[in-house]
């Protein structure tokens, strides 16, 4: 007669299928091979340039928010700013879709290139940190805008959208290469990432994505599950509060 098995409710086995969708973090053992493009920057420039006008464009409507247009502006002009790369790459994959969907444009495949750009050209922190920001931006259709071209967009912070979290939280996408680059990252370059997002952490949506990133910042994540529950733009995005676990 078969022994009645004990009873294993307190613990769980992960599926051997489910292993490589793992995401890195300091405080795992994962870790799954970086490769960054040299070549991102460049192409991440030409992408810009190629939408440049409608680009300013946007930040000179008046439902773009203010703040991020004056650091969008001061990215473009040369003045590195993770809020304004993060609302100039927001603004830019708007373009990019609707140009694609107007047979006007190839269609994007990944966004692991903007991530790689600012990587490489700024460094893990400011990317990090600008990672945080686009989470947390909205990109919406000017009013009026019609004909069979890209439109015109502006961008909100605070808001977030289903869309950009589900490019972002794809299998491959930049969020696995955001948790290794932080996962392989020295303690000193480390704490810098920390500090370049913990002032960023001003809307729920914002403390969602600084919590997804750095999941070892266990404080962060603690406070977060307790306040998102309540944060009504978190539901749009669809994603799931087990994101900001510490498992």
């Amino acid at each position: 007669m078969t022994e009645p098995l004990e009873s294993s409710e307190d613990s769980f086995v992960l599926p051997a299928g489910w292993h490589d969708r793992i995401l890195p973090r300091r405080g795992n053992d994962v870790r799954h091979p970086i490769e960054l493009d040299p070549g991102a920057p460049d192409r991440e420039r030409e992408r810009i340039e190629s939408h440049l006008p409608r680009l300013r464009r946007s930040l000179e409507d008046p439902a773009t928010d203010p703040v991020l247009a004056a650091a969008a502006a001061a990215h473009l002009d040369g003045r590195p700013d993770p809020a304004g790369a993060a609302a100039v790459s927001s603004l830019v994959r708007a373009a990019d879709h609707h140009a694609a969907t107007a047979g006007q444009g190839p269609r994007r495949r990944s966004h692991d290139e903007t991530f790689m750009a600012w990587a490489l050209e700024f460094g893990t922190p400011f990317a990090v940190a600008a990672a945080v920001e686009e989470l947390g931006c909205e990109v919406i259709a000017t009013p009026g805008a019609s004909g069979s071209g890209p439109r015109d967009h502006h961008v909100r912070s605070g808001e977030g959208s289903r869309a950009t979290w589900r490019l972002w939280e794809r299998p491959r996408g930049p969020i696995r290469l955001a948790r290794g680059l932080i996962a392989y990252a020295e303690d000193e370059e480390y704490a810098q990432i920390v500090a370049g997002v913990a002032d960023r952490r001003a809307t729920p949506l914002h403390r969602l994505a600084a919590a997804h990133l750095l999941p070892d910042q266990t404080d962060w994540t603690a406070q977060d599950c307790e306040q998102i529950g309540e944060a009504p733009d978190v539901d749009r995005t669809g994603m799931p509060r087990t994101l900001v676990s510490d498992c």
